[in-house]
């Protein structure tokens, strides 16, 4: 988070995330399911292929001034796969005070051939 108010910028980027997840995520609704609402942040299953099982979730940190995001998959290269997704929530809000650039690489480096 690269803005003065870190508490506050944190809160208005989890805010939209849980709106655009309420939206249908970009058209990926059917893939998204957002868990209840929990205190660490927002936690989305993800349904992936061959009923497979991914999960992520975006908080903003307790004491640095980071959006934490964790992310799982059951499929190869799916972790980025879904933070490519993820990207577009970013994307879609370029008044947010943060950076993504290490995301972006991860998704660049990791992303397979055929997503």
């Amino acid at each position: 988070i690269l803005a003065d108010d870190v508490q506050a910028e944190g809160a208005k980027i989890t805010a939209a995330f849980k709106q655009w997840l309420d939206q249908g995520a970009e058209n990926n609704n059917n893939n998204w399911e957002l868990e209840k609402e929990n205190y660490e942040g927002w936690r989305v299953k993800i349904a992936e292929q061959d009923g497979n099982q991914g999960w992520l979730l975006l908080r903003p940190s307790l004491h640095d001034p980071d959006i934490v995001i964790n992310v799982e998959s059951e499929e190869y290269g799916g972790m980025a796969v879904h933070l490519k997704h993820l990207l577009q929530f970013f994307k879609s809000h370029p008044e947010f005070h943060a950076s993504v650039s290490a995301v972006e690489d991860y998704v660049a480096k990791n992303t397979p051939q055929h997503a």
